[in-house]
């Protein structure tokens, strides 16, 4: 019979280094064109953030950046507020507070926080 101590870790899921290799792939990638052409650059960097977050519009992804670390929270926001495209565009539409307690009022109170230190009412 064995004991606790006898038990072995389990060996890691078939894949994990396959994924481990494709994302440092693409970061790789999206180095080494950033020397070559800057629009080149940025498609590729665009598509390596499409991947990581799993969102595919610049807005969801500029949001999600700036702190709303949730897929669905990202696009809901990126719908209302269309024309963002980063940082400082995420904190001015945080500074419309009504609107953004009607927009996140189903969605838990952790990112009315995170919007009300971006939009400096906290």
């Amino acid at each position: 019979m064995t004991g606790p101590s006898d038990a072995r870790p389990a060996p890691p899921k078939r894949g994990t280094a396959l994924r481990l290799h494709r994302a440092l792939a693409r970061i790789w990638i999206a180095d080494l064109t950033e020397e070559l052409d800057d629009a080149l650059y940025t498609g590729t960097s665009l598509l390596q953030k499409q991947i990581k977050y799993g969102l595919t519009d610049r807005v969801a992804i500029a949001f999600h950046e700036a702190g709303f670390a949730d897929r669905y929270v990202a696009s809901t926001l990126g719908l209302v507020w269309g024309d963002v495209v980063d940082r400082d565009g995420v904190r001015a539409a945080c500074q419309q507070e009504e609107i953004v307690r009607a927009v996140l009022s189903q969605i838990p109170s952790y990112f009315v926080g995170v919007a009300a230190e971006l939009g400096g009412w906290a």
